[in-house]
């Protein structure tokens, strides 16, 4: 135990394991989030770091969702592409986990056969993803989304997991912005303050989600989505 009385945890899993038990923590992360943001929760980078660590005491103290609760499970997505999925590696496979992290085929077959596997399969047909003004947060299906399609913040040469992103609106939610994919991308903190608080203006264009970023000097910067992330892509949870 540190000096400071804080306790450091860390260790090692193997690739599943470590995939199934991040998808847990993000599962309750966002639960604390949807619930209540803590008073006492940092409202700079640190704030993702602090729901997790609250996340893993609910987890080991059971006051998170009971694992018999379809909310609780453990959501892992598998950015694969059907071919690979059904007959195997081929010289484009497309074979990503959101982590630095590799599995064997064999295995990404039998997990998208469980339940608690959300396979992202390309051109398949799933989860609607526009919700419309019914609620403000993204949901979870669509910051699934955000993160195939943009690996890190949507703005360009900026390297911040996803992640560590928030779902923004380029049509402002007050401003009667809807929480549509066509209207959503992934900010960094610091990127989102710019558009907040700096006068960045943004602008989405049509399915190739090209980004026009134009600074209050006037100068301009237009970005798409990186050719690793694909656009095609929706979540089939079936």
């Amino acid at each position: 135990l540190p000096i400071s009385g804080m306790f450091c945890v860390n260790g090692r899993l193997d690739p599943e394991s470590g995939l199934r038990f991040i998808g847990r923590i993000d599962n309750t992360v966002e639960q604390l989030f949807h619930a209540a943001v803590p008073t006492n929760c940092p409202t700079d980078d640190r704030k993702h770091g602090h729901l997790a660590a609250l996340a893993l005491v609910a987890l080991v103290d059971g006051s998170a969702l009971s694992s018999s609760s379809p909310n609780s499970r453990a959501e892992v997505s598998v950015v694969i592409d059907l071919q690979t999925l059904t007959h195997g590696l081929h010289d484009k496979s497309v074979i990503h986990t959101g982590h630095d992290v590799e599995l064997p085929i064999e295995t990404i077959r039998r997990m998208a056969c469980e339940a608690e596997i959300i396979p992202v399969v390309l051109n398949s047909k799933g989860v609607v993803l526009d919700i419309g003004r019914a609620s403000r947060l993204a949901t979870r299906y669509q910051r699934k989304a955000l993160e195939v399609m943009y690996p890190t913040c949507a703005i360009a040469h900026c390297d911040i997991p996803n992640a560590q992103c928030q779902p923004h609106h380029i049509r402002y939610w007050r401003d009667d912005g809807t929480t549509d994919m066509h209207n959503l991308i992934p900010l960094c903190p610091e990127h989102h303050r710019c558009v907040h608080e700096g006068g960045w203006k943004l602008s989405l264009h049509g399915e190739s989600r090209q980004l026009c970023l134009t600074y209050p000097d006037g100068r301009s910067l237009t970005s798409s989505p990186t050719d690793t992330a694909r656009k095609d892509l929706l979540y089939d949870i079936s």
